[in-house]
């Protein structure tokens, strides 16, 4: 009984710590650095390397780790599923997780639930496939709560396609600014003017995202183009 009031003690610390801008719990370990970062919190429970050791800092983006629950932090109490703040539920105390993104977990019992507060921004996602994170705690019992409530319903509002280099067009979002590059996409070449033994022809192909044109010469052709009709130049005697 001593342990769970301490726990509980210390549950609503990182209640008051998240509210300064601290974040609990925050577990991972990490290794490329050119590969992309992220974060994942399990409240109440451990997060770790397949082979157990513990980490405790972002995590490369393809990294496996295992979220476990601590069942000294509520024994007396039933686990039922793990939620994420996406909404989804792992019905497991341990599973294994394949990090591409940040992701934050918190416990469910089936023999309690909390009175919770208000809910707090967390993280503020820079993307609208991102969202932003919240929180909210229960003071009592220490349950905390994590939603992801996402920007444009997670999708992003792209404009027109416009050129970059002679090798990519782009288009941005309107609502995060992300910008999203393609290599152009050309359609099929085609005569613009035709070549004559007098000048050079143009082809030309376009990028169906973007618009843009290439335009290539056509060098000119060694063959006179005659318009049928003889004209006397000299009459015969």
């Amino acid at each position: 009984m001593r342990s769970k009031i301490f726990t509980k003690a210390i549950a609503v610390l990182l209640a008051a710590f998240m509210s300064a801008g601290f974040v609990p719990a925050v577990l991972a370990g990490g290794s490329s650095p050119s590969a992309a970062q992220y974060t994942v919190t399990a409240s109440y429970g451990t997060v770790a390397l397949p082979d157990g050791t513990p980490v405790t800092g972002p995590v490369a983006a393809g990294t496996v780790v295992v979220v476990t629950y601590d069942s000294a932090s509520y024994p007396s109490n039933e686990f039922l599923y793990w939620k994420s703040s996406d909404g989804t539920k792992i019905p497991a105390d341990t599973f294994r997780l394949l990090v591409d993104c940040d992701a934050w977990f918190f416990p469910v019992f089936s023999d309690l639930t909390g009175s919770f507060g208000d809910w707090i921004l967390l993280h503020e996602g820079a993307l609208c496939t991102d969202g932003d994170v919240y929180y909210r705690v229960d003071p009592v019992t220490g349950l905390i709560e994590y939603k992801k409530v996402y920007h444009n319903s997670g999708w992003h509002d792209f404009g027109d396609f416009e050129y970059v280099d002679e090798d990519h067009c782009a288009c941005t979002c309107k609502v995060c600014g992300y910008t999203e590059t393609e290599e152009h996409y050309w359609m099929e070449e085609y005569v613009l003017t035709e070549p004559t033994h007098a000048s050079e022809g143009v082809s030309r192909k376009s990028c169906a995202m973007c618009g843009a044109n290439i335009d290539t010469v056509i060098p000119r052709t060694d063959e006179h183009v005659y318009d049928g009709t003889w004209t006397i130049v000299e009459p015969s005697v």
